[in-house]
């Protein structure tokens, strides 16, 4: 190596006419072995630096995923989790923001969303919510989120055209899935048995039914006379009344005292007896 450079500015001293002066120039060059020497710790420099890159950028990598965006549907998630569980709401519950979710910035992965309040007069199909978002023990946001809500259940729907006064059984409804927040009444759920129920007025093919659709078939019918048991105590007193209006199982209806003709309230037990508590 040292020959080789010795060559090439002996070359260029002559052609400019410094031959006189090539040993000075070449005294300073460091010997074959000093020159092995920097080159080995330069590749091992280089080798270091190439051993060290992932390690660097493991480190960089750690360092963005310290610091995550909180998205739209993770909040969703969990304020739709909570509302549920609060109200113990039965079939799918779904929520979805008025406004554009504006993403968060949070110092960890972790975060927890608390609720102020709960809507008051429960959940329906449109409410606010105040809560805020807390990560690594720091209040990141406090909000007020205005929301659109689903309860997605299960209700009795008509087969086919149904009409006043018909008797219902299973054999006429379907049940079908609807979001039960779209409308303020009330549907007949699929926890009810719908062979108790009579229409209370007509209800076209493939409509859900509402509660105010149908009425509990009586039991006890008006112009009927039942046995009526008094209770106080140990003691029954039993006798004859008139009834004075239709009543479902446990319904209680007003009664006429054959003998006095004073009207009384009380609560059917079956299709022939009712009873008093006094």
């Amino acid at each position: 190596m040292k020959a080789l450079l010795y060559s090439i500015v002996a070359m260029v001293a002559i052609s400019t006419g410094f031959a006189e002066g090539i040993d000075p120039i070449l005294s300073p060059l460091p010997s074959d072995m000093e020159i092995a020497k920097h080159e080995g710790m330069l590749i091992a420099s280089l080798q270091t630096s190439a051993e060290t890159t992932p390690a660097v950028e493991a480190g960089r990598a750690a360092a963005a995923a310290a610091h995550r965006t909180l998205q739209a549907q993770e909040v969703l998630n969990d304020l739709g989790k909570q509302i549920s569980d609060y109200y113990s709401l039965k079939g799918v519950f779904k929520l979805d923001f008025v406004r554009p979710w504006q993403p968060l910035k949070l110092p960890s992965e972790n975060f927890e969303l608390i609720l102020s309040d709960y809507p008051g007069g429960g959940v329906s199909s449109a409410f606010l919510i105040q809560c805020k978002v807390v990560s690594e023990g720091v209040t990141i946001a406090d909000l007020q989120l205005s929301l659109h809500a689903q309860l997605w259940q299960e209700v009795w729907g008509a087969l086919s055209k149904l009409d006043r006064g018909q008797p219902l059984d299973s054999t006429m409804v379907a049940l079908q899935k609807v979001n039960v927040l779209r409308d303020k009444q009330t549907y007949l759920s699929s926890d009810v048995d719908p062979s108790v129920y009579d229409m209370a007025q007509s209800v076209q093919a493939g409509h859900p039914l509402f509660k105010q659709d149908v009425v509990e078939r009586p039991v006890v019918h008006k112009g009927q006379v039942v046995e009526v048991v008094a209770r106080q105590g140990l003691f029954n007193v039993r006798m004859k009344a008139l009834a004075m209006e239709d009543g479902g199982e446990k319904a209680i209806i007003k009664m006429r005292n054959l003998e006095t003709r004073k009207d009384f309230n009380a609560q059917i037990i079956n299709e022939n007896q009712v009873e008093v508590h006094f």
